[in-house]
């Protein structure tokens, strides 16, 4: 056997654990609400203020004896741009006094680039606040995802205020 064939190989071996190595790190379930809740880890929500689309300061207390389930999001944010309709259907199955679907954006841009993604996307239901500041997810301790803007996972904040969140 040639060295040159032996490096060849090598080469492709090392490409195939890299592979591998890849499949296995990004093929693992994510962690989910569904899973906080089985697991029974329910603490208080953090206080959180954002103003609504029209301008008018609101916080999760607004939303006391509710289930709210809570989605960060941002118009740059293409995971968003896919899972927005879903949330829109899931809060057109409850009313909404009794389950909402709190989707709190965390871009730094005004009102009308969220209003334009919320068109594109075709959500009519969602109640949609703002964090210009982009604080909610370091106050929730999102995962590191939502501070890389790769990512957006929502949590749900039950009727008695206590909450559950991804790992």
């Amino acid at each position: 056997m040639s060295r040159a064939f032996a490096i060849r190989i090598g080469l492709v071996l090392m490409g195939l654990v890299l592979v591998a190595a890849a499949g296995i790190h990004f093929l693992r379930p994510a962690p989910t609400a569904e899973a906080a809740l089985v697991s029974g880890k329910r603490e208080p929500m953090p206080e959180l203020t954002f103003s609504t689309l029209d301008g008018n300061e609101t916080s999760l207390a607004d939303y006391a004896g509710r289930v709210v389930v809570l989605n960060l999001w941002a118009t740059w944010c293409a995971p968003c741009r896919e899972e927005m309709p879903s949330l829109d259907a899931l809060q057109a199955m409850f009313p909404k006094d009794e389950v909402t679907v709190l989707a709190l954006s965390v871009d730094r841009t005004g009102k009308d680039k969220i209003e334009d993604f919320l068109e594109e996307v075709g959500t009519d239901r969602l109640t949609v606040v703002h964090d210009p500041s982009a604080k909610a997810p370091r106050t929730l301790k999102a995962p590191d995802c939502v501070k890389a803007r790769s990512c957006s996972p929502s949590a749900l904040r039950q009727s008695d205020g206590k909450g559950s969140a991804p790992d």
